[in-house]
């Protein structure tokens, strides 16, 4: 569900911040991220995955 949520937010905005705690974010962040050209500027994945995401 974050990645949709993800997804629905970089349709009105150029730079998102993704927080999640669900375990398989981080793999559907990159999978997201190969398949539409978005860029991951910043990853942390302790307490819990927290990203910013923007257009590539």
């Amino acid at each position: 569900m974050p990645i949709i949520e993800l997804a629905k937010a970089l349709r009105q905005h150029a730079r998102v911040e993704l927080w999640a705690d669900d375990p398989a974010a981080k793999g559907d962040l990159k999978t997201f991220c190969e398949a539409t050209g978005r860029v991951t500027d910043r990853l942390e994945l302790e307490p819990f995955l927290r990203a910013l995401v923007r257009g590539g």
